[in-house]
């Protein structure tokens, strides 16, 4: 969902910034399409990922990235562990955006498996934080 709803607030706030995104699972396996939940949430949002399909996270995409954020610190850690080398560009996403450090409660919850309403509560916190992600990035443009 961040990855998507990254790419439709840069489009319609911030088309100059230099940023692009990408998303990837530290336990995805390839080729999974998204859940009838995360297709309605980005729906209602105006975007269509019917045709999007999961992928584990790579060395190439690691490599590749000048901000790895995740959503929960056992993401953080298990990146951290597996490419050492680029610790310095790892966050988690929330305390990223957010400008904190690491403050309880700042992991964005993996709703798979959960309710369609728990689906909506966590597309509208990563919305607003990616809201936050756009600005600080303008910011550092």
């Amino acid at each position: 969902m961040a990855n998507f709803l990254f790419k439709k607030l840069k489009q319609k706030y911030a088309t100059n910034l230099k940023y692009d995104s990408d998303s990837a699972g530290v336990s995805a396996i390839e080729g999974i399409p998204p859940t009838r939940e995360t297709i309605v949430c980005m729906a209602k949002r105006g975007i269509d990922i019917k045709a999007y399909r999961s992928k584990p996270v790579s060395m190439d995409i690691i490599y590749k990235s000048s901000h790895i954020l995740t959503m929960t610190h056992y993401q953080l850690q298990f990146l951290k562990r597996q490419f050492p080398k680029e610790t310095h560009k790892m966050y988690l996403f929330q305390s990223y955006c957010n400008n904190l450090k690491s403050i309880p409660n700042q992991e964005i919850e993996d709703p798979y498996g959960k309710s369609m309403f728990f689906y909506e509560l966590i597309c509208e916190r990563i919305e607003q934080v990616t809201n936050r992600l756009i600005i600080k990035l303008r910011k550092e443009s």
